[in-house]
């Protein structure tokens, strides 16, 4: 599912433990490393512009889990709500593509400039229908896509630079993990001794469509 696995992976666990209700665990491996695509020059590409280094170079290697069940301690937020706001219209622009017998990454320049387009429409409909003020949230998790992304998501939505401060520190310690990185942030918040009782987090994910995709979360009373 490419860099926002973690949104549907968790919407898919979070439906199966409200059927079922039994216990779902989400295993999400990134190995970006085996998508080297070497641009070789035998298939010039004039609108390159440096993606090929690009992507070969900014991805890293991760895996994380998440259990999903129905318990209460406080150690572990409730799942609140799901929103995602796709546009089509860029779908060329991400993702992957088959080509000579390997898949290789699409990732155009212009990507940071295309993540608040999707991420603000979602986060600002997921929070209107739980009747929630920006301000309101407690916590960020967002998708460790990269400085400029950060920064013009916290401009589309004139959030405080704070906001990101714990994905930044995720990004500059472990990189770009793709889809793992929101599970790696998810984790430090938990052991951050900075949650409190009745705190909301929100989780931004940036998807290939291109798709914005985010995550409504409460820490319970105990």
């Amino acid at each position: 599912m490419g860099c926002g696995a973690g949104f549907p992976g968790l919407l898919r666990a979070y439906e199966h433990v409200k059927v079922w209700g039994s216990q779902a665990l989400i295993v999400d491996t990134e190995i970006c490393s085996a998508t080297y695509y070497p641009d070789d020059g035998k298939h010039p590409d004039p609108s390159n512009k440096f993606e090929m280094l690009r992507t070969n170079a900014i991805f890293a290697d991760a895996s994380v889990s998440v259990l999903v069940g129905q318990d209460d301690d406080p150690r572990h937020p409730e799942i609140l709500d799901f929103e995602s706001c796709t546009n089509s219209e860029y779908i060329d622009h991400l993702g992957y593509v088959w080509r000579d017998g390997r898949l290789r990454c699409l990732l155009a320049p212009d990507v940071p400039d295309l993540a608040p387009l999707v991420a603000a429409p979602a986060i600002r409909r997921l929070l209107g229908r739980n009747g929630l003020a920006l301000s309101e949230i407690d916590h960020w998790v967002i998708h460790a896509a990269g400085s400029i992304v950060f920064d013009n998501i916290r401009d589309a939505l004139e959030l405080p630079e704070e906001c990101f401060t714990l994905s930044r520190e995720t990004l500059s310690l472990y990189g770009n993990t793709s889809s793992t990185s929101v599970g790696i942030t998810a984790k430090r918040l938990m052991q951050s001794g900075k949650v409190k009782q009745r705190d909301y987090v929100v989780m931004v994910t940036i998807e290939p469509g291109m798709t914005g995709g985010c995550v409504l979360l409460r820490f319970p009373q105990e």
